[in-house]
């Protein structure tokens, strides 16, 4: 049997967007404010499901720009942890870590084995 790869990973991501937007929709009814930090954690699930489905789909190609984007996903969520739970007026330091840490990722994808 063949499946269109890409629409199966469209409606797996929409799934996850959809159970973000049913959790941040509960909690405001619950706790009667919004809370954001649902949809900035929603960002590396749907990211870390895109590169799993990318390496069952053996679309390796794309493994650099999903790691890429979920290394910043990940510290989008600290930053902003750090920011609204935290009181830390803004801790731009991150970006110091930030920067090698995405280098380090793009260096390693272009490790290649000599002839």
């Amino acid at each position: 049997l063949h499946y269109s790869t890409g629409m199966i990973t469209a409606v797996v991501l929409l799934g996850i967007l959809t159970l973000a937007v049913l959790i941040f929709v509960l909690l405001y009814w619950i706790v009667g404010k919004a809370i954001w930090m649902v949809f900035v954690a929603a960002a590396p699930v749907a990211l870390i499901t895109l590169l799993v489905l990318n390496s069952v789909w053996h679309k390796v190609e794309y493994h650099p720009t999903v790691v890429s984007l979920l290394i910043l996903g990940l510290f989008a969520m600290v930053y902003y942890i750090l920011h609204v739970y935290c009181n830390m007026p803004h801790p731009w330091e991150l970006v110091f870590i930030w920067m090698p840490t995405q280098l380090l990722v793009l260096f390693s994808f272009n490790i290649r084995r000599k002839k």
